[in-house]
């Protein structure tokens, strides 16, 4: 019996972060993922999940915090002797995936989409009772929404200023008209003003 054997059976993983055919339990939130069962509870109840969506999920576990790029998906889940409609597919192993665990794709908890490049696991993941990885802090994940974010605060702050600068412009406009109907005195006060 060799050592990985030895190792599967013991339910020991080795170094690697390769989780297939070794017994680990990952936690996430309130999910628990059982890799030699290969099963994934919810706070102790099981959920039903059909075999590619949990590959998926077992290969985005393997790297939390990190993207899983769709072509590695394709090499691990699809062998290269299958043909089938990958994007189809894919798109569909992870909606189910989503809908296990109560996921979305404008709001991820779990799964962060990265367009055309792949996916990442965005929550804090703990492999047989120890932290294997912290998920990533909430600007570093989704980068996409800091940018969002910092998008709205400059259109708000750009619209902040025209507003200013309009009533600006009416108030002097205003005071000028009221204090110095004679248009030589308005120039004048317009320059002073300007100072």
């Amino acid at each position: 019996m060799d050592f990985e054997q030895k190792t599967a059976e013991q339910g020991v993983t080795t170094s690697g972060d390769d989780l297939r055919g070794r017994r680990t339990l990952l936690r996430f939130g309130v999910f628990e993922l059982d890799t030699e069962s290969r099963e994934l509870h919810k706070q102790g109840v099981k959920v039903r999940l059909q075999e590619q969506p949990f590959q998926i999920l077992q290969v985005l576990l393997e790297h939390p915090g990190k993207v899983v790029t769709r072509e590695e998906l394709q090499k691990r889940i699809w062998p290269s002797d299958t043909f089938v409609d990958f994007d189809r597919g894919l798109y569909n192993a992870i909606k189910k995936l989503r809908e296990a665990l109560g996921d979305s794709a404008e709001n991820p908890r779990f799964i962060e989409t990265l367009s055309r490049r792949g996916y990442r696991f965005i929550e804090a993941v703990k492999k047989n009772g120890s932290e294997a990885a912290a998920a990533l802090p909430s600007s570093a994940a989704r980068p996409e929404a800091s940018h969002k974010v910092a998008i709205g605060i400059a259109l708000a702050t750009g619209a902040l200023v025209v507003l200013g600068a309009f009533l600006g412009t009416r108030r002097l406009a205003g005071i000028i008209e009221c204090k110095f109907p004679h248009p030589v005195n308005c120039r004048s006060a317009i320059a002073e003003s300007l100072r």
